[in-house]
């Protein structure tokens, strides 16, 4: 059930799933209300939490009742359909999200709007700060969709991360969102979003910041339970089902006549990266099983050939498997990874 405050249009609407992160909440919502542009609304997920974060949302609605605050409470479906639940309910021309562990800074949204009046691009993207670190595209200005997402394709650093991004709402119309509980919605929603926009505007400067501490929370609890490594695999088997859902959004015939050497290198950096995850938990035929089994491909020979073809000569593990196969590749890079374990990574 959700609760709206009025009816209106803003500008902008700020969608955030929210999934047991009270710590941090407080945080991301000063950071929308401290904003400089106000011309927005906040369409909060409660996305099955049981802390407080509830709490924190409905407080923050009757203390702010000029503010267009939504909420929205729904069981734990993943953040995929935390996010859905939110375009779902969105009023504004354009849609952007927030994780609420992260936060923006003040002139975030009116320097996004102000690039949005300027260009009437579809997609306005941002950098975030990782730290010490500025996250960014290797583009500037205005730039067609389609050359971007070519370039995404062709495995260029372009980051997913859907808060990095604000969106024409029209670009939604289709669903880009899987219909599975998954963690990684943003590799099957940003080349769908890219495949229908026209222009795609870049800001460069950190308007974002991207938290650490409930990363390093995670990665903690990670550490601890061994147990977790087979939802960390099966999670990884289902980011797989990307390259389907890209094909289908797009149409397999599109995407022979765009771009097709660079969907085969997508496909085969998103292969590679699965078969060579948690090598020493997980034996190499039952990953290519199971990469066979999601993937476009008839059998394992396919999925092969795609890898050994198609792998950009980008880094030295790319750079082995054209050298010597898949296969080979995999031996060294596992016996390297067992000599770092002896060693202490100190080798």
């Amino acid at each position: 059930m959700g609760e709206k405050n009025n009816v209106n249009t803003p500008k902008i609407s700020i969608c955030i799933s929210v999934h047991n992160t009270d710590a941090y909440l407080p945080r991301c919502l000063d950071s929308i209300l401290e904003q400089t542009f106000q011309d927005y609304e906040i369409v909060l997920v409660n996305n099955g939490s049981t802390d407080s974060s509830e709490d924190i949302m409905r407080a923050y609605q009757k203390n702010n009742p000029d503010k267009l605050i939504h909420i929205f409470e729904q069981e734990d479906r993943g953040l995929a359909q935390g996010r859905q639940t939110g375009i779902d309910h969105a009023n504004g021309e354009y849609i952007t999200f927030l994780d609420a562990d992260d936060y923006v800074l003040p002139t975030a949204y009116e320097k996004i709007n102000d690039a949005i009046e300027k260009s009437q691009a579809d997609i306005i993207e941002i950098e975030t700060l990782r730290g010490e670190t500025i996250i960014s595209s290797p583009f500037t200005g205005q730039v067609d969709a389609k050359t971007v997402l070519r370039e995404y394709f062709s495995y260029v650093n372009i980051p997913t991360m859907l808060w990095l991004r604000t969106y024409k709402r029209e670009l939604f119309a289709i669903d880009v969102l899987p219909k599975i509980y998954i963690n990684n919605e943003d590799n099957f929603a940003l080349p769908c979003l890219l495949f229908r926009a026209k222009s795609v505007v870049f800001i460069k400067e950190p308007l974002h910041v991207y938290s650490m501490d409930n990363e390093r929370s995670v990665m903690f609890k990670l550490s601890q339970d061994t147990s977790l490594y087979m939802k960390l695999y099966n999670n990884k088997k289902k980011v797989l089902q990307q390259v389907s859902h890209i094909q289908q959004y797009i149409g397999a015939e599109a995407i022979s006549k765009m771009f097709d050497r660079e969907f085969h290198m997508f496909m085969s950096v998103v292969a590679t990266n699965f078969l060579f995850f948690l090598p020493d938990k997980i034996n190499f035929e039952t990953k290519i099983k199971d990469a066979v089994e999601v993937l476009p491909v008839d059998d394992k020979d396919e999925l092969r050939h795609i890898i050994e073809h198609f792998i950009p000569n980008t880094c030295i593990i790319y750079k082995l498997i054209r050298m010597m196969g898949i296969v080979n590749a995999y031996k060294i890079f596992t016996f390297f990874e067992y000599l770092k374990r002896k060693t202490g990574g100190n080798k």
